[in-house]
């Protein structure tokens, strides 16, 4: 059986979800191949493979990518009189069920695919319907029993090589990722976590952690058969919780087997001084440690995030002291917020000396509790359904025009006056003045790549000339491809 998989534009990471449904098909003996959508045409692709199955994987915003991408598809299919099985899987049909009709798919996953993917193909090998199996919901149907996949290290290792197929170029960058466990017990009021975690709470245990053994095991595989690997990048959306027998066994074996630096997400309560040390001991280089807020009102009562000033100037500090560089989130054009507030934000990045700030304007997505609350306060209409970016122009109408201009000039210039020494805080005021966004974002995405390739991820750039500009073209043409929407709203 042949399965084309289709994802939307890729980054500097591995899409870990299609991966893994990649490898459960592959060991299987099936065929598998990858489309990427902003490089690849989905429908040539499926004329040139004729696969039985197509598997979508979106996040919401680029809905509306795979829907005109799914339209060739179909006119394809019913110009030839093909019936090639469409399902849909990732974030965006977990939280977003309606787009089985809305794209009038064969079905779609909610949640984890593992367990159902491998139920499906053998369905599929069978000729039987895929009607009735956990996490599928098909045409026609409203409801779906769920589950999740008890046991991380029955998995097998993801597919790697399916991705480097469909991007050569990266597979030259010296960084690999990988996953540690699943889920996440936090309740931030911007994320999904919180909807997914009432979702599948009678299914099984949310949060799961591979064995060290397992991860470890990983590692060395990927070091030996998908070289360079200099660098390694945990992926889970928080790496530690506390400190535990799993972080001790794992900083022990991780420097004695790997020894390798590595990059991972934490929340500024987790990083304890005794956290801290284990990191540095196993090797870590540099962490992902968001900030959200400078206002600890918007930050704790809005956001939900629960983290006073004093704890996250203490892990920032305590970083500092391991040598640990910092990468982190602030968003802005909060609901309810002034302009003074995301000011604010930008000030106290600089105070804490993250290493690299990133900064996003809030986008609202329904399911979430920050939604909830802005219709709850009039700031967004009960029936918005659109899914923008965390880079658009804020779609709160709390903001007048001038603000909602200012916040995207924003997400460029915070970075640069972080990053940059002796900016002063006047200037930083009188450039949001200016509707000058194209000359920033140039800026912004030539320092915070320099920053990000010296101190966040320093030994996975590519030692050879032809490969790093090829590796630059991509990163340049990722973030232009992004500001398109913004250049435009800008006017």
């Amino acid at each position: 059986m042949k399965i084309l998989f289709v994802i939307s534009g890729v980054y500097f990471q591995e899409p870990m979800g299609t991966l893994q449904l990649s490898a459960i098909a592959r060991k299987r003996g099936h065929k598998t191949d990858m489309a990427v959508i902003g490089l690849h045409s989905v429908v040539d692709a499926v004329k040139a493979m004729q696969p039985d199955l197509i598997a979508y994987s979106t996040m919401s915003a680029d809905e509306r990518m795979f829907i005109k991408h799914d339209n060739e598809v179909k006119e394809y299919l019913q110009s030839s009189g093909k019936n090639i099985l469409r399902i849909m899987g990732g974030p965006h049909p977990t939280y977003f069920q309606n787009v089985l009709n809305t794209m009038d798919l064969d079905a779609i996953c909610v949640g984890e695919g593992e367990l159902a993917f491998t139920t499906i193909l053998e369905r599929v090998e069978n000729n039987d319907g895929i009607s009735g199996i956990p996490n599928v919901m098909c045409r026609g149907e409203t409801t779906v029993e769920k589950q999740v996949v008890d046991d991380l290290d029955s998995l097998p290792f993801v597919d790697r090589a399916l991705f480097y197929r469909a991007r050569p170029t990266l597979s030259q960058i010296a960084m690999r990722s990988f996953l540690a466990g699943r889920g996440c017990p936090f309740q931030c009021s911007y994320c999904f976590n919180h909807a997914y975690n009432t979702m599948f709470k009678k299914a099984g245990k949310i949060h799961r952690r591979r064995s060290v053994d397992n991860l470890i095991e990983e590692i060395k595989y990927v070091k030996k058969y998908f070289p360079p690997l200099r660098f390694v990048k945990f992926a889970d959306d928080v790496f530690i919780f506390n400190k535990s027998p799993w972080l001790e066994e794992f900083a022990e074996k991780y420097r004695r087997e790997i020894s390798l630096p590595f990059y991972c997400l934490m929340r500024s309560n987790v990083l304890t001084e005794d956290v801290a040390q284990l990191l540095s001991y196993a090797g870590c280089k540099s962490i992902g440690m968001a900030l959200e807020a400078g206002n600890p009102d918007i930050r704790n009562i809005v956001l939900k995030r629960n983290l006073s000033n004093e704890v996250i100037m203490k892990s920032f500090e305590l970083a500092a002291k391991y040598n640990i560089t910092t990468y982190g989130g602030i968003i802005i054009g909060v609901p309810g917020s002034k302009l003074e507030d995301d000011f604010q934000s930008v000030l106290f990045a600089k105070k804490v000396k993250l290493t690299v700030p990133v900064f996003n304007i809030c986008a609202p997505y329904a399911g979430t509790d920050i939604t909830k609350y802005a219709v709850e306060n009039g700031y967004l209409d009960k029936d918005f359904d659109r899914f923008p970016s965390c880079s658009e122009k804020s779609v709160f109408n709390c903001f007048p025009e001038y603000e909602k201009k200012v916040h995207q000039r924003l997400i460029y210039l915070g970075p640069l006056y972080c990053i940059i020494p002796f900016f002063p805080e006047r200037l930083l005021r009188v450039l949001a003045r200016f509707s000058l966004t194209r000359i920033y974002a140039i800026a912004y995405s030539v320092v915070s790549s320099y920053v990000m390739s010296r101190k966040i991820v320093p030994t996975a750039n590519t030692k050879n000339p032809i490969t790093w500009i090829k590796v630059l073209m991509i990163y340049f043409r990722y973030w232009f491809q992004g500001l398109k929407t913004e250049f435009n709203q800008e006017g």
